[in-house]
């Protein structure tokens, strides 16, 4: 019968290692022992769940630490495919627990923009011709611009989440975005709308 001997050593707030007979293992702490406390205490976990899909090695739902950037999510996910357009998504932005992040392949992302262009080109437009309403699920930057307190930043970062996050649900949903809060969207709340 063997029996195993496991010793464990903590060393500083940020490592483990543990020693089994069949060798030495060694682990990184996720949290501090701080982070562990608060933790404990307000009963509110740091880990997040995100779905990764589209063109990458390992599709599946992952569990990340809160505070976690899209890049990371991609690399728990095996990295991106060969013929992912790693060009689409921003990289840097941070990830939501709940959330669903496609990755596009380049054909995707060509089908999209002439999609785009086709439909500006054509007789309909992004903006509702009923009642003037910009819709934050098909405008272009350039008609996100139209409203007030939109720049070209801002109207980036709105095609920027709504390619990361899918459609938009609700015109609230625009606070998400970084810079646009209570106030900007109280200017232009009649003037958005969702399809």
């Amino acid at each position: 019968m063997k029996t195993g001997v496991m010793i464990l050593l903590l060393t500083g707030c940020t490592r483990k290692t543990e020693i089994h007979m069949d060798g030495l293992r060694e682990e990184s702490f996720l949290e501090t022992e701080q982070e562990r406390q608060m933790e404990e205490q307000t009963g509110v976990s740091s880990a997040i769940y995100v779905y990764i899909c589209g063109a990458v090695q390992t599709p599946g739902v992952y569990e990340l630490q809160d505070g976690m950037r899209v890049y990371e999510a991609v690399a728990a996910a095996g990295g991106f495919r060969e013929d992912a357009d790693t060009e689409w998504l921003n990289q840097a932005a941070s990830v939501q627990d709940g959330q669903k992040l496609y990755v596009y392949t380049r054909e995707e992302t060509q089908a999209l923009a002439a999609d785009v262009s086709q439909i500006a080109d054509g007789d309909r437009g992004f903006q509702d011709a009923e009642n003037g309403k910009v819709d934050l699920n098909t405008a272009s930057k350039e008609l996100l611009m139209t409203l007030p307190g939109i720049g070209e930043a801002r109207a980036e970062a709105i095609l920027a989440y709504r390619s990361e996050h899918g459609r938009f649900t609700s015109i609230e949903e625009i606070q998400n975005i970084s810079g646009i809060k209570a106030a900007l969207f109280e200017k232009i709340r009649e003037k958005i709308m969702v399809s």
